[in-house]
């Protein structure tokens, strides 16, 4: 948390309440490894520079904060969701009326036409699984539950990042 409240210090944004997620699926024992977690903890350091201090940030629960916002929200939420749903699935649990104000719920992750992106690392499960994407793979109770949550539900898959142009390979004119 402290390198969330050193990021938001340098790019000098206050008032912003943060929500801590959980640290574990909804059921299960999958996990990101540690490296990508403390990799995207230190925004990538040393790639990014953060300020040694930073004013403190609101603090509490994500699936909380969610709940609040949809809740506080004068018109439907679209839901952007680009990592796990456990957050997600644990706000609907917390307060199953919040569905009423969803107008989407964007999702990215799954592997549908193509192999799926936990070979990527070398050891078990991740270099077994051949099928599995991270994003559903960590927590897969908690996607059925976003899916099955009776809204519209986009799902942008792995494969949608498959044929994405490399900056590199487009020619200037």
């Amino acid at each position: 948390m402290n390198n969330l409240e050193r990021m938001l210090g340098r790019l000098e944004v206050s008032g912003i309440p943060v929500g801590i997620g959980r640290p574990d699926p909804l059921a299960g024992n999958n996990a990101f490894p540690e490296f990508i977690r403390d990799g995207a903890d230190t925004f990538w350091s040393p790639f990014v520079q953060l300020p040694d201090t930073a004013p403190p940030v609101e603090k509490r629960s994500a699936a909380e904060l969610i709940v609040e916002t949809i809740k506080e929200s004068p018109e439907p939420v679209a839901i952007l969701a680009t990592g796990t749903l456990t957050n997600i699935a644990e706000a609907l649990r917390l307060d199953p009326s919040i569905i009423s104000n969803i107008s989407v719920v964007q999702i990215m992750g799954g592997a549908v036409f193509v192999p799926g992106n936990l070979t990527v690392l070398p050891d078990p499960p991740f270099s077994t699984n051949t099928v599995g994407e991270f994003n559903i793979w960590v927590d897969p109770l908690a996607a059925i539950q976003a899916l099955l949550s009776k809204k519209c539900v986009g799902w942008t898959n792995i494969c949608a990042t498959y044929s994405l142009v490399k900056a590199e390979n487009i020619k200037q004119n």
